[in-house]
């Protein structure tokens, strides 16, 4: 048929389509379709009378589409070349991948790379005789080495520092790399003082476990494009390390700076299923910034080396679906890379001093945070500072997290420096530890939108936002329910409070100011139970309120626009 008809389908026309087969569609200018389209050989899909997913026919070898617009479609892209599929999906799950390795993802294609299949050129699979001097000698530029499913043991770090325009190493499906020795460097250690311009790491687990020892992960660093996929660690790290290297994975893109540090190309890394579950074990004589961190980053100023490709993020970096759990310094802290990074759909637990620490233009969205374990080793070394969420330096932006607290004496979030702004929007809080769930004390701006917080525990404030005279303050549609008491606001610059609803015991919100600049506004709020107490603020409106129950409002009205309040 002639691709003009396609100008008819669903945009003009009002005559009827006909099936002129079993098997393909004649259009004649009709706006709807209920047989399958042949487009020379190619067929769009908009009915279900073919088979997909698991269920898709050896004969049926072409591009399909198939759906009926409620969560049910289905697709296949099909490799003619090599007679098999590149891609079969079913609407939410699952997706089956070919076998076939000519494919691109996230811009990194690996189209035209020498393949390696490392059995094939020596390695032992089984773990017995260790790969390096064929893991070094095969390694080259423009190569992707292939470990066929197995244990392969690397007695010491591999490490490769080469200006190759391409390089890769992927699990087929997926390869084991067990460490026999407690390694001064990473497992996998590239780009450490420059990097190629486009890495893939897919489908590899690091194990430290099975032998005891202790290394970091992975040191992974590109110049333009990054892909880490389904990359794990096995086993703990434990007290054997060698000084400098806390970090169990460091990754990002270097964009090729200059000599003043200052890229000169676009990067971007996507890190997909990385999943680092077992922790760090507690290093004794540490204080808790020399503890193991999960995701860690360099700070350029810091090392000394603003030209140098080394540890230095300055693109734009994606953690996706990864999981991190029992570092006791950090869980994914990476506030000191000059780039940006984005956390997506991650899960970390019991990671002090902080499960999530970004800095400016950072974000972290649709994420699952979870503390319960305050006494993390057997010593009685405990781990107070398990914080959910700091905005470190810069603009920041927290979006649709949950967080589940059931122990824990530190607070759940923490705002930025002077000069910045942390917006807090769509968090779900249930809190059962005895720390605070917010504390902004460091003079950044803060925003609270559409925050739930259920606190059950605790004897006095639970919240606390003090002590800063160029904090200004938001929140808006919180709603914020205690067994204890609710939130105390000193000493700081504005408070704006809007649509949002107290529960408290005795004192659901109170303000304490000894300034005479400071003003509150608190507004079309209903408050449930408890005290609404402002001690001696000097300007401020306190309007439009809804009082509820045994709520009483301490404030003066002739210092305070007070009006328009039910209940009071």
């Amino acid at each position: 048929m002639a691709l003009a008809g396609l100008a008819g389908l669903g945009i003009a026309g009002t005559n009827s389509a006909s099936a002129a087969s079993s098997t393909y569609l004649e259009l004649n200018g009709s706006n709807s379709m209920n047989a399958d389209l042949d487009v020379g050989g190619y067929n769009v899909v908009n009915t279900g009378d073919i088979f997909l997913g698991d269920d898709i026919l050896a004969q049926t070898k072409f591009a399909s589409f198939s759906t009926y617009g409620q969560g049910d479609g289905k697709v296949q892209i099909w490799d003619v070349s090599n007679s098999q599929h590149l891609v079969r999906a079913n609407e939410g799950g699952p997706v089956d991948i070919g076998t076939d390795l000519n494919i691109s993802e996230g811009g990194l294609s690996i189209n035209n790379w020498k393949i390696v299949d490392m059995v094939e050129a020596g390695a032992d699979p089984t773990g017995n005789e260790a790969i390096d001097t064929i893991l070094e000698n095969e390694a080259s530029d423009n190569t992707l080495l292939v470990f066929p499913k197995g244990t392969y043991r690397l007695d010491s770090s591999f490490e490769l520092n080469a200006d190759y325009s391409k390089f890769g190493m992927i699990g087929q499906p997926h390869a084991t790399f067990e460490i026999a020795n407690n390694l001064g460097r990473p497992a996998i250690y590239i780009g450490g003082s420059t990097a190629p311009d486009e890495l893939i790491l897919r489908n590899i687990t690091v194990d430290i476990g099975t032998n005891g020892v202790d290394a970091p992960a992975l040191h992974a660093f590109a110049k333009n494009k990054l892909d880490v996929d389904t990359f794990d660690l096995e086993g703990a790290r434990n007290s054997n390390k060698v000084s400098g290297w806390i970090e169990t994975v460091m990754v990002g893109v270097t964009c090729n700076p200059d000599s003043g540090g200052n890229p000169t190309e676009r990067g971007f890394a996507h890190v997909k299923n990385l999943h680092l579950p077992d922790g760090g074990n507690y290093l004794s004589g540490n204080g808790q910034t020399g503890q193991f961190i999960g995701i860690g980053s360099v700070d350029p100023d810091k090392v000394g080396q603003i030209n140098s490709q080394y540890g230095i993020h300055r693109g734009t970096m994606v953690f996706d679906s990864c999981y991190v759990e029992g570092f006791r310094n950090n869980g994914l802290y990476v506030s000191g890379y000059p780039g940006n990074v984005h956390v997506r759909d991650s899960h970390l637990k019991n990671n002090g001093l902080t499960n999530i620490r970004l800095s400016d233009g950072d974000s972290a969205r649709d994420c699952r945070i979870e503390i319960d374990d305050n006494t993390l080793d057997s010593g009685g070394n405990q781990n107070p500072e398990a914080m959910a969420l700091w905005g470190q330096e810069g603009d920041v932006l927290f979006e649709n997290i949950e967080i589940e607290r059931t122990s824990g004496t530190n607070r759940l979030l923490r705002d930025a420096i002077d000069g910045y702004e942390t917006v807090f929007r769509d968090i779900d809080i249930v809190d059962n530890g005895t720390g605070d769930v917010l504390e902004f004390t460091h003079g950044g701006d803060v925003v609270l939108e559409n925050v739930r917080v259920d606190k059950n525990a605790g004897s006095s404030y639970t919240s606390r936002i003090i002590d800063s005279a160029t904090t200004n303050v938001t929140l808006k549609n919180v709603r914020y329910n205690s067994t204890a008491r609710g939130i105390v606001f000193r000493n700081i610059e504005k408070v704006s409070v809007h649509d949002s609803s107290f529960d408290a015991n005795n004192y659901a919100i109170e303000v304490k100011d000894t300034r005479s600049t400071k003003k509150l506004i608190f507004e079309n709020n209903p408050a449930e139970s408890g005290t609404f107490i402002w001690y001696s603020g000097r300007l401020g409106a306190i309007r439009d309120n809804h009082f509820k129950g045994n709520v009483s409002l301490q404030a003066s009205p002739t210092k305070q626009d007070v009006s328009n309040n039910l209940g009071y």
